[in-house]
């Protein structure tokens, strides 16, 4: 590297500057993982799935309580996040999809720093109307004819447990022929149309089924059908900011467990970073 000549500058010049600094609110001193001025808000971007927005709503507004920190939140279906992601993986720090599945893609791609312990369990389960008029009593019964069905997108985490979940039954999307009525909607749409009586039965992950009013759920055997993980992943580009591994860290507290629980999230006996013990 050519050696290039040292600059100085007179006390004159020095306190202009200074003066400049002040005017400007301290613009000409970068904060914190470079993302402003001293004392002005660090910004994480995180994209999650659309049926974790009530969650991730309390969780968020318990951090940046706690944090200045502020988190910018963009709900999909997982698929579509997946999609963007691989597209632009610099654009995103964090991701919290409906299913650690639905990661591998993007961990096989290398785009991945790091991946969280499951945070938590997320339990299909059969979701009907109230008082379960048409007698449903196994996801085999999905095939009686007559019977209005949904299932979720088959490339989302809902979508894919629940060919899984079929498929423990023998059947497949298709065996339901006409019975299909919605097959490439989101959980919560899904959900209501169940609750609005367009559809008389639906597989529906439990944390979302439990906020509505005038359904009945069915649950499925934790030993026979799988469930969802959580799992929140760190990116390429979140790897390098302090600010979404403090998000990270806040994910292994009490808070965030609470919260887990109170939206019908399964918890197990995962530890409480000391870092954010209350």
């Amino acid at each position: 590297m050519a050696w290039r000549k040292r600059q100085t500058y007179t006390v004159t010049q020095t306190l202009v500057f200074v003066g400049l600094c002040l005017l400007l609110g301290t613009a000409c001193h970068p904060g914190q993982d470079g993302a402003g001025p001293v004392g002005a808000p660090r910004e994480v971007t995180l994209h999650a799935d659309l049926a974790l927005r009530p969650l991730l709503e309390e969780v968020i507004d318990k951090f940046q309580r706690r944090s200045d920190v502020r988190i910018h939140a963009h709900y999909a279906p997982s698929h579509e996040l997946i999609a963007d992601f691989m597209a632009d993986p610099d654009a995103v720090e964090l991701l919290l999809l409906g299913d650690a599945y639905s990661l591998t893609e993007a961990v096989e791609a290398g785009h991945i720093a790091d991946v969280t312990p499951t945070l938590a369990l997320v339990r299909p389960v059969l979701l009907t109307q109230s008082g379960n008029p048409k007698n449903l009593e196994s996801v085999a019964d999905l095939q009686r004819p007559g019977l209005r069905v949904g299932l979720a997108h088959p490339a989302s985490a809902l979508g894919l447990i629940s060919t899984e979940i079929l498929g423990n039954y023998g059947l497949r999307r298709a065996d339901l022929g006409d019975n299909l009525i919605l097959d490439d909607v989101a959980a919560p749409a899904l959900a209501n149309a169940v609750r609005i009586g367009r559809l008389d039965a639906a597989l529906m992950w439990e944390s979302t089924a439990r906020r509505l009013d005038r359904v009945a759920l069915l649950e499925l055997s934790l030993e026979r059908d799988r469930v969802g993980a959580l799992q929140l992943a760190l990116s390429q580009a979140g790897s390098r900011s302090n600010a979404a591994r403090e998000f990270v860290e806040f994910t292994g507290s009490r808070a965030m467990r609470d919260s887990l629980i109170a939206h019908h999230y399964l918890v197990g006996g995962a530890s409480i970073d000391s870092a954010w013990r209350e």
